[in-house]
């Protein structure tokens, strides 16, 4: 029987573990019970459900991000016991090559398979005559096959899915396989050839997975297991070859390796390249761009001095699974290049839409080309490289170049002071000593909605994609963005709108409230509405004080209190706390204002825009002094 578990059903959903979890602890879906399948078998304290019952359930209440394929994506993950992984990745091989039908294969048709397509047994021959490939071992790669978009998608599917996790390996992230690969592209284009071999170094599972951006990848006596990796080939539709037979290009993963074992190799593959080779070699930043010193930085320092590494590229954290918070980093080299300058970058913000300007800068790199704009490298030279002991560091970009558009930062700097330069209209309450009370009495605001004082109504959950530039429907409580009208009344039907004077609040992470002036506003989920009953002793600016400065973080709204005030002082309170909240907005908009102003003086004498050799006087007019005399 094939089963699924929990991280299983979160890969075939689409979703991520914990909301499986979420899932089952959570019965009633749009108000009707529909229980969570309950587990047909534990194994090794891991739960086990039948995949008909899951997807049966999938489809029922309609969970998940993958409801059109799930039925056909579920064959990838619904397991068998006993199947192992490298008896899958040899039957996708076998079929890869001769198209062979698995469900009702005999032992001696994948025999007489093999031998067909192997017959000198380079790859799989030997290894199906000695499979022991059990009829559910057979239907679960068959399944696999199906459910799959041919032998590649197989195989990405089956490391992703049980089989795959159990042997404990993480790879690279898709986003940096998108990197790697675009660096590749580059080396292939630079060489301007149809037929560039690519040559594994290292780790050989990274180069296989680059390989596609060329025509043969490179299987000889320096790979580890050459077997294997052409059976990974032949799944991947990758053409292998025995020798380079020309200019080539060499992806060497050294991923985990110790610094001095990374150091070792590097200077073994640039000793190695060919004139006119390039090289792209992954490793750790603590290896390649990192800050080194003592033996190790001498080292380094005597591999850059070959003069083949034409860039170094830092690389985001997160993007090798194993060690999510380590930085990688690329080296790009050219064999005999013999650089006094290396283009370096640092690409903590780069997007995946952003690869094919990379790209253009690795091939500026490769050719030496300083003339021409990158879009991330800035060109150092090696020798002060090899001499500060960090070849990339942090933060590492490119000039920009700064083009003129509508609003110059004279106009923001014009804009900011009109603010700063006014003053701010002080406030000045006056109070006189009074009584005292003998006790004072406090409400909750449960108790204040109970006397029908006040009401507390929900927001409601507003999809940020629905934002309109030109919108003039507030989403409250932080104004993130504005609603079209029309389309905020046909999205958000029932949706509650404020009304004058309501405050808007939320309770996490401090509680915070906002009174809003207008009305007409949507409030975002979880914040909620506080409307004052016209018969209430108090006003809002009194209630939104006592919660922006008086209520504990973690507190429920509940519980808190408001002291009871006679008419005539919540009156006169409620006056004084609204010239206070003024105060208070004209200063923060003096700080905003002051905030733009630093800005836009930086920028602006950066770029050369702006100056600040300039006289206090009007141009044209001279400043004059007089004494008057009586």
């Amino acid at each position: 029987m094939s089963t699924l578990t929990m991280q299983d059903i979160a890969v075939l959903a689409r979703v991520s573990r914990p909301a499986v979890s979420q899932w089952r602890k959570r019965p009633v879906v749009r108000g009707e019970l529909i229980p969570f399948p309950a587990p047909v078998a534990t194994v090794d304290t891991v739960e086990h459900f039948d995949q008909g019952e899951i997807v049966a359930w999938l489809e029922r209440t309609g969970r998940g991000r993958n409801r059109e394929e799930q039925q056909l994506d579920v064959g990838a993950y619904a397991l068998p016991e006993r199947v192992r992984f490298d008896d899958v990745v040899l039957l996708l091989a076998l079929y890869a090559l001769s198209g062979v039908d698995l469900t009702d294969a005999t032992h001696a048709d994948l025999v007489t398979a093999a031998t067909t397509v192997d017959p000198t047994d380079e790859l799989v021959a030997r290894e199906v005559r000695a499979i022991d490939a059990d009829p559910d071992t057979l239907a679960f790669a068959e399944q696999l096959i199906d459910a799959s978009l041919g032998t590649p998608d197989a195989l990405e599917r089956l490391e992703r899915g049980r089989l795959g996790r159990s042997r404990g390996s993480r790879d690279l992230t898709a986003e940096a396989l998108a990197l790697i690969r675009c660096v590749v592209e580059a080396a292939v284009m630079h060489l301007g050839q149809e037929d560039v071999p690519i040559i594994p170094g290292g780790d050989p599972v990274l180069a296989l997975a680059v390989a596609d951006v060329s025509s043969r990848l490179v299987v000889d006596g320096r790979v580890s297991d050459e077997r294997e990796l052409k059976r990974r080939a032949a799944i991947a539709q990758v053409e292998t070859d025995s020798s380079a037979r020309g200019p080539a290009v060499s992806v060497t993963s050294l991923l985990g390796a110790e610094v001095g074992v990374v150091l070792d190799s590097v200077d073994t593959t640039l000793l190695e390249l060919n004139d006119g080779d390039v090289g792209v070699i992954v490793a750790s930043a603590a290896a390649l761009t990192d800050q080194l010193a003592g033996e190790l930085q001498r080292r380094r320092s005597e591999t850059l001095m070959i003069g083949n590494v034409v860039a170094a590229l830092r690389l985001p954290r997160g993007m090798w699974r194993e060690a999510h918070r380590q930085c990688q980093a690329i080296w790009i080299c050219r064999g005999g290049a013999a650089v006094d300058l290396l283009h370096v970058a640092d690409l903590d913000i780069a997007r995946r839409d952003q690869f094919g300007d990379l790209a253009a800068d690795v091939a500026a790199a490769l050719d030496q080309d300083v003339r021409r704009a990158a879009r991330f490298t800035r060109a150092r030279e090696l020798l002060r490289i090899r001499t500060s002991g960090t070849v990339v560091p942090q933060g590492t970009q490119a000039p920009r170049l700064h083009s003129r558009t509508a609003e110059t930062h004279a106009d923001r700097v014009h804009r900011a002071t009109l603010q700063t330069s006014e003053p701010v209209r002080t406030v000045d309450v006056l109070i006189a000593p009074s009584a005292g009370r003998f006790r004072t009495q406090q409400y909750s605001l449960a108790e204040l909605a109970e006397q029908k004082l006040i009401s507390v109504l929900s927001g409601n959950r507003i999809d940020p994609t629905d934002a309109d530039p030109e919108g003039t429907v507030d989403v409250l409580p932080d104004r993130p963005y504005r609603l079209e009208p029309f389309h905020a009344a046909q999205r958000y039907r029932r949706a509650r709108r404020t009304d004058a004077g309501d405050i808007v609040f939320v309770e996490k992470p401090a509680p915070r409230a906002v009174i809003d002036t207008t009305g007409g506003s949507l409030v975002a989920a979880p914040a909620k509405i506080l409307r004052i009953n016209r018969i209430a002793p108090f006003g809002p600016y009194v209630i939104a004080a006592i919660i922006n400065t008086r209520c504990a973080a973690g507190s429920e709204w509940k519980t808190w209190r408001v002291p009871e005030f006679t008419p005539d002082d919540a009156r006169r309170l409620e006056t004084a706390l609204a010239e206070v909240a003024a105060y208070r907005r004209a200063v923060e908009e003096k700080m905003a204002a002051a905030v733009e102003l630093t800005g836009a003086l930086i920028d602006g004498v950066a770029e050369g825009e702006i100056s600040l050799d300039a006289a206090d006087t009007t141009a044209g007019i001279t400043a004059t002094t007089s004494t008057a005399t009586t």
